[in-house]
Parts: C-alpha cells; structure tokens; sequence
C-alpha cells in the first residue's frame, strides 16, 4: 500500500509557484519589458485562486456521506477542478517559459534569475517534466483518497547536481475527520498565498504599468527581445582579443587589428541561449598620424541597454576609455567624439 503523504505537502507547489511569481514581478528593482505576458500571468494567478477557494470547500466537506455512500457528482465535481488547476499551472509555466526565453521581465535579484532559468527554461528537464506530468489532484472513486504527481521547486542553486527532474507521486486520505481538518488548514494557507500574490501583482500593475497603449502592445505573442549588437563566445574568440574584465560582467575586448574596441556584458542570446558578449559602446581606434590630428578624437557608437547592465552611459564610456588608455591603446589625450555617441 502506498504511503500517505503528510497534509502540509498538499498544493504546497502552487505556493512555491506563487512565490516565484511574486518575486519575479513584484520584487524591487524590477524592470518589465512587455506588459501583455505581466497582464496573463495575473489572469492564471486570478484563476487558480478561484480553483483552490473551490477546492478548500470541497475537500472539506469530503466525498462520503453518514451512511457510507459516496458522492459521485461531487467527486466529478472536485476532478474538473483540479483539472482546471493543471491548465492554469500549465499555462502559467509557460508564459514564464516565456518570460526566461525572452527576457520579457528582469528580476532584480539574481540568484531568483537562477533559479528561473534553471525549472522555465524551455529545454530544461524540469519544465517539460511539469508540462508532461503535473497532477494537482485525482479524487479515488471510493472517495477516501487523493493521488497527485508534482515536480517540487527547488531553491537552493549551490544544491543543484545533474539535469534530472524529480517528479513526487503522492497520496492523501480524505476519510477521516482529522485528516479533512489537516487538508483544509493547509489548503487554506494556500489560498492567502496566492490571494497576496494576486493582490501584489494587481497593485503593481495599476502603479506601474505606463498606458493602456502598452498592455495592449501589437506584439500579443512576445518574441525575442532586441539586444542590439552581440557577439557571440566564438565570435569573440575568433576576431577579437580581451583587454580587462570589470566588476558587473563587464568585459572591453579590441578586434585583433586593432581597429575598434567595444565594451559590453556577458550574457546569453534570450532566442537560443548563446553565450557572449552584449556590446554596449564600440569606439574607432584605428591610428592616426598624431602630427596631423594632436588632439585625437575617437568615434564613439552607442547600443547601451540599461537592461543588460546597471551602468550608465557616461559610466560606459568613463570605464571603456581608461581600460584603452592603461593597456596602451590610444594615448591619454584622445577623446570621445561626441558627436557621435546616440542612443538606438
């Protein structure tokens, strides 16, 4: 016989869902690039509140009347729930699937990035595990228990090992009174989880969303997001040479003839998850005959993102210039010219 599995495990992935949301959207720092998919994620969050306040009454009241029949209809009516809590939790991880693909929202804390990237990327083992496999709940037809497969969250990086997704088959009785008791506290934490998530992500929308304009963007179905010019790991090694890294994964590099220099982040390609650098500034270094330009000026190209990396623009230029400068690359009295520093 199968173990019974302790209440407090009952829907606790829905609070662990919860709270990534929560994090994701709501935190400080937070930088939203595409309002449509914030709009979606609050509509399955709004969903599944209703399932699990349904399901609280449910599973509360029990599936077995005083003299031991069983209550079919209510059964047939608490599957369909949690059938409706699979497709809102489905639905739901996609959309973050979405979100971590495309950089659509940029958390402000970076182990939460981690953690995202490691259960929503599209091709991670835990996310197709969760599209595959997730049962939030099966009533038994005798009505005395409920079986579940859940893939649990974890999160805690520095324990990650192997790409291996672990999926948890569950049991829960419904009989007995104390276990109706201990089902329903738990299930009832749940639900004041998830309603603060609802109402934190619906108080961020209305402060912080811009128009109507930008929750009703063309683009209905995201797709990669703009980084403006990146190289890619081999790109890099193949035509240019590193110069200095610097703090917040910033790296200046100089093209092997040394004709240009750029300084930009290392990151990944949200489309396909290249590795590389995202070019911030690149500046013409090409030499000059000093006699006939003494005070040399250096042509300056802008493709800042502030998305991609907390510096400013002037700071950019500041840190990129110096590192030329100490490694001998242009002489001290070069500058930038203005002219030519733009925003795309």
């Amino acid at each position: 016989m199968k173990q019974t599995t302790s209440a407090p495990h009952l829907l606790r992935e829905l609070t662990e869902l919860g709270n990534l949301v929560f994090g994701m959207f709501t935190g400080p720092h937070v930088i939203v690039r595409h309002w449509p998919v914030y709009y979606r994620v609050y509509v399955e969050v709004d969903g599944l509140c209703r399932e699990v306040n349904r399901l609280a009454g449910h599973l509360a009241r029990g599936f077995i009347h005083a003299d031991d029949t069983v209550d079919a209809d209510r059964i047939a009516d608490a599957n369909a729930c949690f059938a409706r809590v699979d497709g809102h939790v489905r639905t739901t991880g996609a959309l973050l699937a979405e979100v971590v693909r495309d950089r659509l929202v940029i958390p402000g804390n970076p182990t939460l990035v981690q953690i995202m990237d490691r259960h929503f990327a599209p091709e991670s083992q835990w996310y197709r595990g969760v599209q595959a496999h997730y049962r939030s709940g099966c009533v038994a037809p005798d009505g005395r228990t409920l079986a579940r497969t859940v893939l649990p969250i974890d999160p805690h990086p520095a324990r990650w090992g192997g790409d291996e997704a672990a999926i948890e088959q569950q049991q829960f009785e419904l009989a007995p009174a104390y276990a109706r008791t201990l089902n329903d506290r738990t299930i009832r934490q749940v639900q004041t989880a998830l309603n603060q998530v609802y109402a934190a992500l619906g108080g961020c929308f209305v402060q912080r969303c811009p128009s109507v304009g930008a929750l009703l963007h063309p683009r209905s179905t995201p797709g990669p997001a703009s980084m403006g010019f990146f190289y890619s790991a081999r790109t890099l090694h193949e035509e240019h040479e590193p110069v200095r890294d610097l703090p917040g994964g910033l790296a200046v590099y100089v093209s092997r003839d040394h004709t240009f220099a750029t300084i930009g982040t290392r990151g990944i390609r949200p489309a396909d998850g290249t590795p590389g650098l995202i070019i911030h500034v690149t500046v013409d270094i090409t030499e000059e005959d000093p006699a006939k330009r003494p005070a040399r000026f250096i042509p300056a190209q802008s493709h800042h993102n502030g998305e991609y990396t907390a510096a400013g623009a002037d700071e950019l230029k500041t840190l990129l210039f110096r590192a030329l400068i100490d490694a001998g690359l242009v002489p001290p009295g070069a500058r930038f010219d203005d002219e030519r520093w733009r925003y795309f």
